[in-house]
């Protein structure tokens, strides 16, 4: 792994995928916030109607927009629960 990677989880009702990437962009009820290897530790509300976006293999992509959902970081390991409608 890359050093400036770090392992992310996303869960779903339906789906778990894990993920190595540079950084992620999420947006909470309250504004959005970059994710980025040695992030402190938190938990977030994700805002409805927001979509995930991630730098993966040299490139930014991003999820179908989300319903809401939670992002929780500890031991530098982001985790995602996303709810879908």
């Amino acid at each position: 792994m890359n050093k400036k990677e770090f392992d992310i989880e996303i869960l779903s009702h339906n789906s778990s995928t894990f993920m190595k990437v540079e950084w992620l962009e999420v947006a909470s009820p309250t504004g959005s916030f970059v994710i980025a290897p040695g992030h402190a530790p938190i938990i977030s509300l994700l805002k409805s109607g927001s979509s995930i976006s991630y730098f993966k293999d040299g490139h930014i992509e991003q999820t179908a927009p989300i319903d809401g959902g939670i992002v929780h970081i500890q031991n530098n390991k982001p985790v995602l629960i996303l709810l879908w409608n």
